[in-house]
């Protein structure tokens, strides 16, 4: 039980650390789900977040920590 408890929170904090990262370089994901104007942007087109390359591999960095979470669920689960 203590080795599940440490992989579920060391998996969580990889995918907040990647989360934190990721949006360092925009606005933010709270600022622009509660309507903070970013950028001096003025209104009439919609904001399309740009996507980099590191972006890119923490959002993969993200799945793939999760998958191998998921992978050592069910491996120690089918273990007994």
């Amino acid at each position: 039980m203590y080795r599940r408890s440490v992989t579920i929170a060391a998996s969580s904090a990889a995918l907040l650390m990647s989360a934190v990262s990721a949006s360092a370089g925009s606005c933010g994901w709270f600022g622009s789900w509660l309507g903070a104007r970013c950028g001096g942007q003025s209104g009439g087109g919609s904001r399309v977040p740009e996507i980099d390359a590191s972006t890119g591999l923490l959002a993969l960095a993200a799945v793939g920590a999760a998958l191998a979470l998921a992978w050592e669920i069910k491996r120690r689960r089918n273990r007994g």
